[in-house]
């Protein structure tokens, strides 16, 4: 008996020690996919059709590429958590709270993860519980006067070794279980960049301008490279022209690195000598470069621009502007390119001819680094916000084909909006780049869309319809014919039909009947019964979808089976935000949605809403 029983307890013993071995024998999950920082996922792409999966909101300002392992999300923020995710759902698990914020990218090995935060340590912390298994200080930061410096070094792990930079000017490789120094190397100026590794060779620069690659086994420097900005008097700029933020890709015999001077550069890995350089006109490349079929993809700052390049000379291949700077780098997985740029645009590009499937727009700056998963796209944003967007793996051309309009007159007498806020509606989707149009010109986009049946959407910064496309005689009219295909009429305030104007606009009485019986939906009344009061709405998980937040006031709601889809119900169980369908493909017809009439301040979400289905 006591044979069976030690004889079990010896194979229960080396079935517990396999299972450990086994369970801890992944590959690291690192900044940018892996040690080598190629951007690239080997996963399904959003292709089209993009949709917000669910947002989290966070205390602060999501700079930090996040991490994704075993069906969490792991991501710090500008709150000084790193907070923990159920991937699928986007529900809270967790979070640890460091005394800094955290813009390092989180890196996990051994069901730990590893973080940097601005409060000067390296943090270790258990993967199911967030609870700290060690922190170990990374010292104090060297002055630096031209600031602009935002991110942290990510931690990268190797061989159960961590290394990181520091702004101490260390390079610091730290035994990943115990958080005991191992050893350093000293370049005496901030190291924000996170290190590559490939065969055996530690690559990572520094704010001077230094590009260095470490033996790991002598410790000592293979070569290093000076960048241009090593030579240059930064005092005679008046801003940094030197600094390697970008962190280093490698591919086949080449480092590509960006520079706060302005270029690309593409160095041999052997000799440390230079292949090429691409100039981007004193305009810094923050982006770590990614690598897509033998050419390099990399965002640049003031140049407002993502371009790719042959990576053995540096020619360009193709080029997409942007509005605003790029910093986030650029993701791939299969043929389509991701990004962000500081209007709070995300993009997905054909990474072949980086031509535009589709966007989704943040609300602030993105600094974030996409990252790809499960047929989703991970990131944050300047908002404060976590973003999950899911979508279609197949093809469409809707982006190229839709046409979108902004419709706006001048009021005369009675204006819906106050305060100019019409305005402010039109000005911003102008700027988006939607076409203006007037009385007459709205007319025309409605009879060409009809009669090229392309996808359309028209937002109505005017809250009203003029007689050119409405007519209350008549079954036959211009817009109901429009809504019968595949478009969009977006009103942002309530519906037109029910305020009665004279012929000088002057506003005569109120009758949402009159709206019930054009539309097919019931309004429940004629003046306040149809009104109902001024209401908290709240969001649906379909207006997730569409990239509605949060809670907005909403008068004139309705029951929701007058309408197709509900986008936010108030608190009595009426659609506040909604659309309805006429016949055209799923995601067109008549569109209800909601923002402040005397000072609109949630345009961008505005513009997602407006966009969905179209692309």
């Amino acid at each position: 008996m006591k044979n069976k029983i030690l004889l079990l307890t010896i194979i229960l013993i080396s079935t517990l020690t396999y299972s450990q071995k086994k369970e801890n024998n992944f590959p690291a999950v690192n900044f940018l996919s892996n040690n080598q920082h190629t951007g690239v996922f080997n996963e399904s792409p959003v292709v089209s059709a993009p949709e917000i999966k669910y947002y989290f909101k966070t205390g602060g300002a999501v700079r930090s590429t996040p991490a994704v392992f075993q069906n969490k999300i792991y991501f710090g923020s500008g709150d000084g958590y790193l907070y923990c995710l159920d991937e699928n759902s986007g529900k809270f698990l967790w979070k640890f709270k460091s005394v800094g914020t955290i813009t390092s990218s989180p890196a996990i090995s051994n069901n730990n993860i590893y973080f940097a935060s601005k409060d000067g340590f390296l943090y270790c912390i258990q993967i199911d519980n967030g609870k700290l298994l060690w922190k170990f200080n990374l010292g104090k930061d060297l002055f630096y006067r031209w600031e602009f410096d935002y991110y942290l070094s990510s931690p990268t792990i190797f061989s159960g070794v961590v290394y990181i930079g520091s702004g101490d000017g260390n390079l610091y490789v730290v035994n990943s279980e115990t958080g005991k120094l191992l050893w350093k190397y000293s370049t005496s100026s901030r190291i924000r960049s996170t290190p590559a590794i490939a065969d055996g060779i530690l690559y990572f620069g520094d704010f001077a301008g230094k590009l260095y690659a470490l033996d790991l086994k002598t410790k000592q420097p293979k070569w290093i490279y000076e960048t241009d900005g090593v030579k240059i008097k930064i005092e005679n700029f008046g801003f940094d022209r030197a600094a390697l933020i970008s962190s280093p890709t490698i591919y086949g015999n080449a480092v590509l690195v960006g520079s706060r001077e302005g270029c690309l550069y593409c160095v041999d890995t052997e000799t440390g000598k230079l292949n090429w350089k691409d100039d981007q006109k004193m305009s810094w490349v923050i982006s770590t470069p990614a690598i897509y079929k033998g050419n390099v993809l990399v965002g640049t700052s003031d140049g407002h621009f993502v371009k790719s390049l042959n990576i053995k000379n540096g020619a360009e291949i193709w080029r997409y502007n942007t509005a605003t700077p790029v910093w986030s780098s650029i993701a791939i997985a299969d043929n389509v390119a991701y990004g962000g740029d500081y209007s709070g645009n995300f993009f997905a590009l054909n990474a072949d001819d980086g031509k535009k499937l589709w966007e989704i727009k943040t609300e602030d700056r993105i600094h974030s680094s996409p990252v790809i998963h499960n047929g989703a796209i991970y990131l944050g944003s300047d908002d404060g916000y976590f973003y999950a967007i899911s979508g279609s793996s197949k093809i469409s051309d809707r982006l190229q084909k839709s046409k979108k309009a902004v419709y706006w007159e001048e009021s005369k007498g009675f204006n819906w909006f106050q305060n100019k806020s019409d305005e402010l509606i039109r000005d911003f989707f102008v700027k988006e780049g939607y076409e203006l149009v007037d009385v007459q010109k709205l007319k025309s986009f409605f009879e060409e869309r009809i009669k090229d049946h392309l996808p359309s959407a028209v937002v109505f910064a005017r809250n009203d319809f003029p007689a050119t496309i409405y007519s209350d005689s008549t079954k036959t009219d211009l817009l109901r014919e429009y809504l019968k295909g595949d478009n969009k009429v977006v009103l942002l305030g309530e519906n037109p039909l029910a305020y009665i104007k004279n012929k000088d606009g002057v506003l005569t009485e109120l009758d949402f009947r009159k709206a019930s019986k054009y539309f097919g939906i019931d309004y429940g009344g004629e003046l306040t019964d149809a009104m109902k009061g001024l209401i908290p709405t709240y969001v649906t998980n379909d207006g997730i979808k569409i990239g509605l937040k949060g809670f907005t006031i909403a008068m004139a709601a309705v029951a929701p089976n007058q309408v197709t889809t509900v986008y936010s119900l108030n608190e009595i169980g009426l659609a506040a935000s909604w659309i309805k369908n006429y016949g055209g493909l799923q995601n067109s017809g008549l569109v209800q949605l909601i923002v402040n009439r005397q000072l609109p301040t949630n345009l961008t979400m505005i513009k997602n809403a407006v966009e969905f289905g179209l692309q």
